[in-house]
């Protein structure tokens, strides 16, 4: 590399813009995780706007992110503020610091900034605003972790509350079932002891004859029976899917 070479590299400052636009694609591929996440779409390669051909900006899907609630206002603005500075150090050969990129920015950028610094009087060290933009780089990454492992969490909860509705269902059932068994036994016991006592006899072929009624009913009940079909549709694997959205 020659002299010139390494001072075009200096007044650019190549090394840093790098930097910049590592923890921007970083963030940036996190968000577009986080919107997939959030619109349930599992595959981004059938996607006409997140793939890996260019679709909607980055602003677009985290103020898409402000507006279905997945992320605060102080989330939102730490996002764009963070995209900010990138676009200026990448669009902008003359922006090679910090302290230039500040210079050409309006003060609610300054005092936004400002909030991720320790000291804002420190606003003119070179340093401190390098810091400062790792602190925001990691809160939002941090951020968005966390919003997909919520979404993740949420997603298992509804899983676990279909499951467990259909175990309860189940488990009704299997105890009413359980219930008319022991019953019919009881009354096949009281029978045969009583063998020779009409009114008993009546009593136990009457009770048989309702239990058998009701267990029979159960398979050939109408509106059971519609229910049990609109819960089926319910429970299609294309529609719990939905749901899980």
């Amino acid at each position: 590399m020659t002299s010139l070479d390494e001072k075009n590299n200096k007044e650019i400052n190549i090394d840093f813009r790098s930097e910049i636009l590592e923890y921007s694609l970083i963030v940036e591929g996190a968000i577009n995780s986080l919107v997939l996440c959030y619109l349930g779409i599992i595959e981004k390669s059938n996607t006409k706007l997140f793939g890996n051909k260019a679709g909607i900006s980055f602003k677009s899907k985290i103020d898409l992110l402000y507006d279905i609630d997945v992320l605060s206002k102080e989330e939102h603005n730490d996002l764009e503020l963070q995209m900010i500075f990138r676009n200026k150090f990448i669009h902008s050969l003359e922006c090679n610091s910090f302290l230039v990129a500040l210079n050409q920015l309006d003060n609610g950028i300054k005092n936004r900034f400002k909030k991720h610094m320790d000291d804002s009087s420190k606003i003119n060290n070179e340093y401190s605003c390098k810091e400062s933009y790792g602190k925001i780089y990691i809160t939002n990454l941090n951020i968005i972790h966390k919003k997909i492992e919520l979404k993740i969490q949420s997603v298992d909860d509804k899983c676990d509350l279909i499951k467990l509705h259909m175990e309860k269902e189940i488990r009704i059932k299997d105890m009413s079932f359980y219930f008319i068994r022991s019953l019919l036994e009881s009354i096949e016991e009281i029978a045969l002891q009583n063998s020779e006592n009409k009114k008993i006899l009546e009593l136990t072929t009457d009770l048989t004859r309702k239990c058998v009624k009701y267990i029979d009913s159960t398979k050939v009940d109408k509106e059971l029976t519609e229910l049990d079909m609109k819960l089926n549709k319910l429970l299609d694997k294309d529609k719990i899917n939905e749901y899980l959205k």
